[in-house]
């Protein structure tokens, strides 16, 4: 999880997120759910791109990420926001070690109001680009948020039971 802001000067114009995570993940802003991965172990090298310029707001916004890593080896999570106001200013933010995370679910994790003060940082592995996830092709269009994968045949099904070390 983590907080940003956007100014209340000028309205967004544009805005998007660009997400993948080893292996499952469940993206929400604001506490609108976004999107999810698909349970292909092997799409965390195919990250999802998600036009939310509807789902930011001018003042505090809070953006929350489930993920799950369901196969041995390295986990991680890469995130990025870019959201373009309309005197031109630019707002990004990048997961790094000032998100918050828990191994363990809270109530209500995914809404802005959840109370994340005792979460520790987030633990940084590696910069974007080095080992062993490397750089990864982004797809060419932002899919609109709200569409759940298992509704195209492709995400998390309704009854997967998730493991106790889910990150938050």
């Amino acid at each position: 999880r983590t907080h940003f802001a956007v100014t209340e000067q000028s309205p967004v114009v544009a805005a998007e997120v660009i997400i993948t995570a080893d292996t499952l993940f469940e993206l929400h802003l604001n506490g609108q759910f976004v999107g999810e991965s698909t349970t292909d172990p092997d799409a965390w090298n195919q990250p999802r791109r998600f036009n939310v310029a509807d789902l930011v707001k001018a003042g505090g916004n809070v953006i929350a990420v489930g993920a799950a890593n369901t196969a041995p080896g390295p986990a991680g999570l890469l995130v990025q926001l870019r959201v373009r106001l309309a005197d031109g200013q630019e707002v990004n933010l990048a997961s790094d070690a000032g998100w918050k995370c828990s191994d363990t679910e809270q109530a209500n994790w995914q809404q802005a109001d959840a109370d994340d003060q005792a979460w520790p940082a987030a633990h940084v592995v590696a910069a974007f680009g080095a080992g062993p996830w490397g750089r990864l092709s982004v797809p060419a269009t932002a899919a609109p948020p709200g569409r759940r994968e298992a509704e195209t045949g492709g995400g998390v099904p309704a009854d997967f039971v998730w493991p106790e070390g889910i990150v938050f």
